[in-house]
């Protein structure tokens, strides 16, 4: 699940690139291998092929409170947004066809370029 396998004060990195959204894909993975006492290589297969979205469920809160405020009504790509990840009940699924994965990807692309827009600043780069 990339996760850092070694302390922060091991002399040798091997690689900077470690879960960047706070774990989310290992709590994922843990909660799928929790969930029996004993796997199978079928179960294995299914946790490795898992494309459920922890993070898509924990901003689905936000995303909803943003689709009952009525600024975001007039908008067409906010209805857009709204209408296929709230009110037809997005599962938070990410498989690589998924056009509701394709709009929460671009909202939260959004999301993260809205305090730039309103301060001049960047503040994440990494989107």
């Amino acid at each position: 699940a990339n996760n850092q396998v070694q302390p922060s004060c091991f002399k040798t990195v091997p690689s900077c690139d470690w879960d960047g959204l706070d774990g989310y894909r290992a709590r994922r993975i843990t909660k799928l291998i929790s969930a029996h006492k004993k796997h199978s290589t079928t179960s294995m297969m299914e946790i490795q092929q898992d494309v459920v979205s922890p993070f898509a469920a924990d901003m689905y809160p936000t995303l909803r409170q943003v689709c009952d405020s009525s600024t975001v009504r007039s908008s067409v790509d906010a209805d857009v947004v709204c209408q296929v990840l709230v009110r037809e009940k997005w599962n938070f699924s990410m498989p690589t066809s998924s056009i509701e994965a394709s709009i929460f990807h671009r909202w939260v692309e959004q999301l993260y370029k809205a305090p730039s827009t309103e301060t001049g600043k960047e503040y994440w780069t990494q989107m």
